[in-house]
């Protein structure tokens, strides 16, 4: 999902947390990720970054998911 919001912007995702216990809803989970964007044509904007999470955002909403933070 990640990859697919940022088309051509995304140049690595890690998974650095997975989170299931007593904080969350049962049946939840929290994932964390860190993303690196980048374009080799161009500094990428503010406006950029925001467009990306709009799409992920988006994208998350479509199977279930929610951004926090």
């Amino acid at each position: 999902m990640l990859f697919r919001s940022g088309r051509k912007l995304v140049k690595d995702v890690q998974l650095f947390e997975a989170y299931r216990g007593d904080r969350l809803p049962a049946g939840k989970k929290s994932l964390n990720f860190t993303v690196t964007l980048g374009a080799d044509d161009r500094t990428l904007t503010d406006e950029d970054e925001a467009k990306f999470l709009d799409k992920v955002r988006e994208h998350a909403g479509e199977v279930g998911a929610e951004l926090r933070g």
